[in-house]
């Protein structure tokens, strides 16, 4: 027998722990399912079936596009300007929607049980600015704070699994809660 040496994962640095993590963008990929397209992201230090998947959603009234425009804007991704409306109250921003302008970026993704099996983790299709002074758009830690919210508040309504134990605000209370890499699925 020898004496050897391995490494072990710290409590709280599990990046498929329930919550938030603060994650870099890796790549970005267009794909296609029943006809529906979609932006798979990737990020760093994540497996790749860990993902974030985006489709895009549409404004009844306007017909505009606003769930890829959302992961642009708040990833700070390929923003060219950002110009008053003519009411002065909404900017309109312009962007490249170049899936390489999203590789680098840093974003707040909200790590939820799976729907399927609660012994695991996928990303929620709701997410946050991290803090940053940008050429055209800067997020505040309130910014932050409004988007985590109303991730948290939409996986609440829409997002959380069939379960007694429906009004638990599991993000709070188990936030701290981490799986070793043996119990990944992947």
């Amino acid at each position: 027998m020898a004496i050897k040496t391995m490494t072990g994962a710290t409590t709280g640095q599990n990046p498929y722990s329930k919550g938030w993590h603060t994650v870099t963008i890796t790549k970005a990929e267009e794909g296609n399912w029943n006809d529906t397209k979609y932006i798979d992201v990737f990020f760093d230090g994540y497996k790749e079936n860990f993902k974030l998947r985006v489709y895009p959603k549409y404004n009844a009234t306007t017909n505009e596009e606003f769930a890829v425009a959302r992961l642009f804007k708040l990833a700070n991704a390929g923003i060219i300007s950002v110009l008053k409306d003519e009411t002065g109250n909404k900017p309109v921003i312009q962007y490249d929607d170049n899936l390489e302008n999203l590789a680098g970026k840093k974003l707040n993704v909200f790590v939820v049980p799976d729907k399927k099996n609660d012994k695991y983790s996928r990303i929620w299709d709701r997410f946050a600015p991290v803090e940053q002074e940008g050429q055209h758009l800067t997020y505040t830690a309130d910014d932050v704070t409004y988007y985590k919210g109303q991730a948290e508040d939409a996986y609440n309504k829409f997002g959380k699994p069939n379960s007694q134990d429906k009004t638990e605000n599991w993000v709070h209370n188990n936030a701290a809660e981490t799986k070793t890499a043996e119990e990944m699925p992947f």
